[in-house]
């Protein structure tokens, strides 16, 4: 009896740490030269509007998975972000033409029902205050697809192609946001 109970512990966590590689994965925050493909995501606004992979298809994507706790963890690498794509700007190029799309998701799987209004207006609030639009994960689909760690500030770089060229999760260091603002530009001034 003693085995079989040794055993089946050994499996349960065998399954764990299987089950949790793909965090582990997602923490190292390398950049990948090829890319991986990105998952298809459906996430919706405080207005209610749905925004997928289609809608965005060959921009550069800047994605931030927050969470209410973790939404400033990465204020220094929004900073940055921010002001590449306003140097990007003042070139006087055609509106939008390569500049990323700021893909920022709150996780919102946690809300139930009756409190889905009180959470959709917070985004709507946050929206105005960032002055994008903060759109939420209702399911927890999105956290899960993408292999975002959960209650922690995630960030993913996705190419032209739809290709995840960057992912990463927690706070990002001064070496790792001069990495990412790099890999950003090159990304920009790839011909589309």
């Amino acid at each position: 009896m003693k085995n079989k109970t040794l055993f089946a512990c050994s499996l349960i966590g065998c399954a764990l740490l299987a089950s949790s590689l793909p965090l582990f994965a997602a923490d190292k925050g390398a950049i990948d030269p090829e890319g991986t493909q990105a998952p298809i995501f459906s996430v919706r606004s405080g207005d209610r509007k749905t925004l997928v992979n289609a809608d965005v298809a060959g921009k550069v994507i800047v994605c931030f998975y927050e969470t209410d706790s973790t939404a400033t963890v990465n204020n220094r690498l929004k900073e940055e972000l921010r002001k590449v794509m306003e140097d990007e700007q003042a070139t006087g190029h055609e509106p939008d033409a390569g500049i990323p799309y700021v893909l920022a998701v709150a996780d919102c799987s946690k809300a139930k029902w009756p409190c889905i209004p009180l959470w959709e207006s917070a985004l709507r609030s946050r929206s105005k205050s960032i002055g994008y639009t903060l759109w939420g994960d209702w399911s927890g689909a999105m956290r899960e697809d993408y292999r975002f760690a959960e209650d922690e500030a995630n960030f993913a770089l996705i190419d032209r192609d739809g290709r995840i060229r960057y992912q990463s999760a927690g706070k990002a260091e001064s070496r790792t946001i001069a990495e990412i603002v790099a890999l950003t530009v090159r990304l920009m001034e790839e011909p589309k």
